[in-house]
């Protein structure tokens, strides 16, 4: 698609923070001070499905989805493990994890499990991420390409 913008992310409609959350996104990306530091692409990103084997799980140095909207669900019923998310920023370290999690006691095994609520997001940006418990994704935004 090409280079877009910041002020053509923005919209008449758009909230005070995701008017601050894009210009600092621009900020620090589109800036040219240092390698990946210059947007050359910018993809409108829509996915709703099954994370397995989907371009989010896996990092590129040049690669970083900036997400209006990401919401990762539970693949339901109770878990002896939590459900919990790693987003991992533009050096591939953790930058945040969530885990939205409530706790069930299972009478027949005598043991606390775990349920797993939808976690909507609103205003990030992230290389990757990395799932337990989570197996599908809701995410709109853009994939952007650096250089």
């Amino acid at each position: 698609m090409g280079y877009i913008a910041e002020q053509n992310l923005l919209f008449p409609t758009s909230l005070p923070e995701t008017i601050n959350f894009v210009r600092g996104f621009y900020s620090q990306f589109d800036n040219r001070s240092a390698a990946n530091k210059k947007i050359i692409n910018v993809e409108p990103l829509s996915f709703i499905g099954v994370i397995a084997g989907t371009e989010f799980l896996t990092y590129a140095a040049n690669k970083l989805y900036l997400g209006f909207n990401l919401c990762v669900r539970y693949s339901g019923g109770a878990s002896v493990n939590q459900a919990l998310m790693y987003l991992y920023d533009e050096t591939n370290s953790i930058s945040q994890f969530l885990g939205s999690n409530s706790i069930v006691w299972d009478a027949t095994a005598a043991n606390v499990k775990f349920v797993g609520n939808p976690d909507p997001i609103n205003n990030l940006y992230f290389s990757r991420v990395a799932l337990v418990g989570y197996v599908v994704m809701t995410f709109n935004g853009y994939r952007i390409t650096l250089q």
